[in-house]
């Protein structure tokens, strides 16, 4: 029997968290970025970004939210996101497999919207390749599993050069802490502009996102920074959903790298994670730049696969 969408609709405005929260506390974890509050907060920074999240009902009684973002393209055409900046969207429910992303799909792609970009989870990756309308490239990233607690990945996870660096910075007086106020958002911000002008080819977030931080309570989202007599060495963004922690963004003082103040912050960061009993660590993608990616191998980081696709209007050419 061919699964087909029984009801499906549009989620409001005014009414997004009881519909949207009712399916993610049925979930054993999720990511931050499955979330409401991150769809809001990705309209809120993106320019001409819109929410276009549905509610859908399948024809064998499961239910999902599919978070989609709706960007401007040319010839008055828009695009469907889920979710932007390389962030992991899809089908949110229990249950659902390759069919009811597909059908999902064709019930909201229209010829105003012919397109839609969907990055999944690396827990929901998709296996059938032979699909026409759909368009495939793998990425990857790295996550550390949490649940044996902090000494023992200290011992046995962490490199010992990783080891090494942290214990050097904390004799050296680098402190950490986290705080979602204006000041760090400042520093955050300043750091990580400095460190764009060194990542060519590297797509960045812009000021706005940022500026946006210190709306959201530290539950959710924490700037944690690292510093040594007052002066910022290194900060960080970190998402926190249900079991899940996401690094997002970071960036440190480049004159200020022999301080070590970015493992000892993340190590911090890790730490933290396992005391609030947090399950999985996602160091989120390295953007292509190999010093991003021996850097979370330095803290256990295991390489895990995700796909990234293309859904396609039939009656549209994939835009590109």
């Amino acid at each position: 029997m061919t699964l087909k969408i029984a009801e499906c609709a549009v989620i409001p405005k005014e009414r997004p968290l009881a519909i949207w929260e009712n399916i993610l506390n049925a979930q054993a974890s999720h990511s931050f970025f499955h979330t409401p509050q991150w769809a809001d907060l990705l309209c809120k920074v993106i320019p001409g970004a819109r929410p276009d999240h549905h509610w859908l009902r399948f024809s064998d009684g499961k239910e999902a939210i599919f978070p989609l973002i709706s960007l401007p393209k040319k010839f008055f055409l828009r695009k469907l996101e889920s979710l932007p900046w390389g962030t992991y969207g899809g089908l949110i429910g229990e249950g659902l497999a390759d069919e009811h992303l597909r059908a999902a799909a064709s019930s909201i792609l229209s010829w105003r919207e012919p397109v839609a970009e969907i990055i999944l989870p690396p827990a929901l990756e998709e296996q059938n390749r032979t699909e026409s309308s759909l368009a495939w490239r793998e990425s990857f990233t790295h996550t550390l599993d949490l649940s044996c607690g902090f000494e023992e990945l200290w011992r046995e996870r962490f490199q010992p050069r990783a080891r090494t660096a942290i214990r050097r910075a904390q004799k050296n007086g680098v402190t950490i802490r986290w705080t979602n106020g204006e000041s760090a958002v400042s520093v955050m911000r300043e750091l990580y502009c400095q460190a764009r002008l060194r990542w060519e080819g590297v797509e960045t977030l812009p000021d706005a996102f940022f500026g946006a931080l210190k709306d959201y309570p530290g539950e959710w989202i924490r700037i944690w920074l690292a510093e040594k007599n007052g002066a910022a060495l290194a900060a960080n963004v970190i998402l926190y959903g249900k079991g899940e922690v996401q690094y997002f963004a970071g960036a440190s003082d480049h004159q200020s790298s022999r301080e070590q103040g970015s493992k000892l912050l993340m190590s911090e960061i890790i730490r933290d994670a396992c005391e609030r009993k947090f399950v999985l660590f996602n160091f989120g993608a390295s953007g292509g730049l190999p010093g991003v990616e021996q850097f979370k191998r330095l803290f256990g980081g295991i390489l895990i696969m995700y796909q990234r696709m293309r859904l396609r209007h039939p009656l549209w050419p994939i835009i590109r």
